[in-house]
This record gives C-alpha cells, sequence and structure tokens, in this order.
C-alpha cells in the first residue's frame, strides 16, 4: 500500500505516515521480524501477513 494510499484510510496526515508506522512497527516487529516494512523515501508501507501469523501463533483464516 502506497504511503498516501495508507494516510487516507488511517484519516491522518502524511507527514504522519512514518510516525504512525513506527509505533505499530514496535509493537509488530517482535525480535527483529521485519512484520511490517516502510520503503525508505515515498516507498510503500508492506504488512507481511504470513509473517504475522508465525510470529503471533496466529490461526489462518
Amino acid at each position: 500500500m502506497s504511503q498516501t494510499e495508507l494516510a487516507q484510510a488511517l484519516g491522518v496526515p502524511m507527514f504522519r505516515v512514518g510516525t504512525v508506522v513506527n509505533a505499530a512497527r514496535r509493537v509488530l516487529n517482535l525480535d527483529q521480524m521485519p512484520v511490517l516494512r516502510l520503503e525508505p523515501g515515498a516507498g510503500p508501507v508492506t504488512l507481511d501477513c504470513e509473517l504475522l501469523r508465525v510470529q503471533f501463533e496466529l490461526p489462518r483464516g
């Protein structure tokens, strides 16, 4: 998802996207596992759903 799309979906200004994503990364990226990635610059934000399931022992659904 682009950072612009994420800003719109979350209802936050574009300049806050990095702050919001970094806060979420601190919660989701346990043991340095890249569950949530923010590409440098204006690159996309990526959530690795499979890694999220493994990291948090979630059932497939």
